[in-house]
């Protein structure tokens, strides 16, 4: 095999590896490297190296696709956690709100009480003088 076979070879299996179709099942979902398209690609993990003249175009091309994978994958992580503290923050002022009309009630109630209290109270005291 000369080494334009193998990078032809290599070539074909980053394209399956970026279209998540590879011939190794298991690859599927993995981060794209150098090492994974070399075994896709039916190599050790070592064939592919950027010193390499012949290789280096395409590890180059590997490493620029799997740097933009993983910027977009953390972005995607940074919307996703973004949506979540959204949601949150609207469920954690949904429970204060609860709770401030809980209180609200519940100074009602006791203003009431007190009231009512004070009535029963008076009553009494009136009833003991006479």
């Amino acid at each position: 095999m000369t080494n334009k076979s193998g990078i032809e070879l290599c070539k074909q299996a980053f394209q399956r590896l970026k279209a998540g179709k590879p011939n190794d099942q298991r690859l599927i979902g993995k981060l794209i490297t150098p090492s994974l398209v070399s075994r896709e690609a039916g190599f050790d993990n070592g064939y592919l190296k950027p010193l390499r003249p012949a290789h280096k175009s395409l590890v180059d091309e590997i490493n620029k696709y799997k740097e933009n994978e993983q910027a977009g994958s953390l972005k995607s992580q940074i919307a996703a956690l973004e949506s979540k503290v959204k949601k949150l923050t609207i469920e954690k002022n949904e429970y204060k709100k609860e709770r401030d009309n809980g209180l609200i009630r519940e100074l009602q109630l006791f203003k009431e009480l007190s009231k009512l209290q004070k009535i029963l109270n008076d009553n009494v005291i009136s009833l003991n003088n006479k």
